[in-house]
């Protein structure tokens, strides 16, 4: 999935697509990107991420990380000694959990364990 969304330029522009017109001088802007709430960790307040292993690498003993129900396309290592439960297939809005979520890439576990549910890897 794509995991970042365009947000505005520097200089307040929020405009996908720029062009800068009759520049005289240099110019420099720099484009600000957010992350897409691909994963929570259910807790309160909740904590969202692009990516299952980023989810991961925050997450406390026996919590539980929801993921969408899209391609993760990413290699998760597991390398704390903590259990997590990934929970995945969830609706965008993490109220429905309805399909699978696919790890398309490898999964190791070095440390602690893993339930899975809804989770498919490829």
């Amino acid at each position: 999935p794509i995991c970042y969304h365009f947000v505005s330029w520097s200089d307040g522009l929020t405009t996908v697509a720029r062009t800068d017109a009759n520049v005289t001088a240099t110019i420099s802007v720099t484009a600000n990107f957010a992350s897409d709430p691909n994963v929570r960790i259910v807790a309160s307040p909740q904590n969202y991420y692009g990516f299952i292993q980023w989810s991961y690498n925050s997450a406390a003993p026996d919590a539980v990380i929801q993921a969408l129900g899209i391609t993760f396309t990413e290699n998760l290592v597991l390398d704390s000694p903590i259990s997590v439960t990934i929970s995945g297939g969830w609706d965008p809005t993490f109220s429905t959990q309805s399909g699978y979520s696919i790890l398309q890439g490898s999964l190791v576990i070095g440390q602690g364990s893993l339930t899975a549910d809804h989770l498919s890897i490829w």
